[in-house]
């Protein structure tokens, strides 16, 4: 595996998400750098299905989707809510446990909300780039597993 490209001041990196608030955490930790950030969703990519059972599985997808489609160095990150009472859940599937008709409500399940109190929140972020020879290579860069 090669060493991850060193992008200079006013370079593009894509951010393979379609989370304006994701998006928002990310250029905040970037702008020291200057480097610019985008979004899948500003460069209209689809979404792709999340079909990994942990976290680091689908933030590699969600890298690789972004980096392929766009040509381009993508980040992404995949996290959740793992509740203990709960033996981990919802963990990879929290946005399927969190949805209603309407959108997206954490508050909607109380029995389960209540037992958040002793939760914790996982995260795995990788970052995807392309060689010349155009052979994929990913690495991990951030887990920040349990507690």
């Amino acid at each position: 595996m090669g060493s991850i490209p060193r992008l200079k001041r006013g370079e593009k990196l894509l951010v393979a998400t379609h989370n304006a608030g994701k998006l928002a955490e990310f250029r905040e930790l970037f702008s020291p750098l200057g480097i610019v950030l985008i979004s899948a969703k500003d460069l209209d990519l689809p979404e792709p299905e999340e079909t990994g059972t942990t976290f680091a599985q689908n933030a590699r997808l969600k890298a690789h989707a972004a980096a392929s489609a766009a040509g381009m160095v993508a980040l992404a990150d995949d996290s959740g809510l793992c509740v203990e009472a709960l033996n981990g859940e919802p963990g990879v599937y929290t946005a399927d446990w969190a949805a209603t008709p309407n959108g997206r409500d954490y508050q909607h399940r109380p029995q389960e909300y209540e037992a958040a109190r002793d939760a914790w929140i996982e995260r795995q972020t990788f970052i995807i780039w392309l060689r010349r020879d155009l052979e994929k290579h990913a690495e991990a860069i951030d887990a920040l597993p349990g507690r």
